[in-house]
């Protein structure tokens, strides 16, 4: 049995859900979306801000489901979208950012 990579498989799930593919090493989040007061809530849901978009602010997370839905509509106002990474870099990108704004703050 042949085996994929985390990377291969989430993508391949966004392209099965037509959902955007978010590739947090390429294309980091922005950390202007970031809220320190949700950084749990991050963590807790699998999901991040990503990217600010016409439509809204489009949410990477590795799995979709009513929990996320419920937390993103109270925190975005229905103005959300999401697209599908690996929870890695979902919870790399989370302490990557929140490490960064915490040396930026503490050199300030």
């Amino acid at each position: 049995m042949k085996q994929t990579s985390p990377y291969i498989f989430y993508k391949e799930v966004a392209a099965s859900e037509n959902l955007e593919f978010a590739d947090l090493r390429k294309y980091p989040c922005d950390p202007q979306l970031l809220s320190d007061r949700l950084k749990d809530e991050y963590i807790k849901n699998e999901a991040i801000p990503w990217k600010k978009t016409d439509n809204g602010v489009l949410i990477a997370t590795s799995s979709i489901n009513d929990n996320l839905k419920v937390w993103a509509l109270e925190n975005y106002d229905g103005n959300y979208h999401f697209a599908i990474t690996t929870p890695f870099d979902i919870n790399y990108s989370i302490n990557t950012l929140f490490a960064e704004k915490k040396y930026y703050r503490s050199q300030g």
